[in-house]
């Protein structure tokens, strides 16, 4: 009778090392979540004669400083933003920059009409005038809201 008690003692103590252990992991997984930092938005255009100096993007809304290209006179210059990842609207851009002189920068900011949630990717479309043709520079940007 006593041989049998010792089994399930230690049939117990084997359980309760290992859910221990268990939850260890568990609470040092969950720390480590919550300290390491969410990744930084990132912005970039990828074609058209305008190149991105420099962004921020918030929950509540994008700035973008935009340089011209070398050339000619940019004008009517609109931003359009499509949020195709994640949650969240763009306001539409009524405030159409230009005329811009060549290696000059601007700013375009646009706000959210839905706040940005989770993991965004939002498609950039800046449209402009050259003085001869309507074109476009395409861009993306990304981040963990």
């Amino acid at each position: 009778m006593f041989l049998k008690d010792r089994k399930g003692q230690s049939a117990l103590e084997y359980l309760m090392t290992y859910g221990w252990a268990l939850i260890v992991i568990v609470v040092v997984i969950a720390a480590l979540y919550f300290i390491i930092p969410k990744t930084q938005a990132q912005c970039s255009l990828t074609s058209g004669n305008l190149t991105l100096d420099s962004y921020t993007l918030s929950a509540s809304n994008m700035n973008l400083s935009v340089v011209t290209g070398p050339g000619k006179l940019d004008s009517n210059i609109n931003l359009l933003a499509t949020v195709t990842t994640g949650t969240g609207a763009f306001a539409t851009d009524t405030n159409t920059a230009g005329p811009v002189q060549p290696g000059t920068k601007f700013t375009k900011t646009l706000g959210t009409t839905t706040a940005l949630s989770g993991n965004v990717s939002i498609d950039l479309t800046l449209t402009y005038y050259d003085g001869t043709f309507t074109q476009q520079a395409k861009g993306r940007c990304s981040g963990q809201f």
